[in-house]
């Protein structure tokens, strides 16, 4: 098993504590709900690159950018924010079940 990057467009930012957009972040907020911008990446863990496409377009619709493997990483440099969010999947064969049962990860946190 494999960990799987997926990162987003620039269009979309996080407010800062003050609940204000920074100037230099996007500012508009990932439709998803998911505390993901352009700025980071989200940290699919536990199943293969195909399962990890599928979970992405799951979770996050098709408003993604690209989907990176361990063998092809992003250039991390790219993305101060580093990893904005990790899903671990406790077992690949239980993925479709997960999303069947619980209609989402269950283990999916903030990083």
């Amino acid at each position: 098993m494999t960990t799987t990057y997926i990162t987003f467009g620039c269009q979309y930012g996080l407010p800062s504590a003050s609940g204000l957009f920074d100037d230099s972040h996007g500012k508009v907020l990932h439709p998803s709900g998911y505390p993901v911008s352009g700025r980071g990446w989200c940290e699919i863990t536990g199943c293969t690159y195909e399962q990890a496409r599928a979970i992405a377009c799951a979770l996050f619709g098709e408003k993604w950018a690209f989907a990176y493997d361990e063998d092809n990483p992003p250039t991390f440099d790219l993305y101060p924010d580093g990893c904005q969010l990790h899903v671990r999947i406790s077992s690949p064969i239980r993925v479709p079940c997960e999303f069947a049962q619980t209609g989402g990860i269950c283990e999916g946190v903030p990083a």
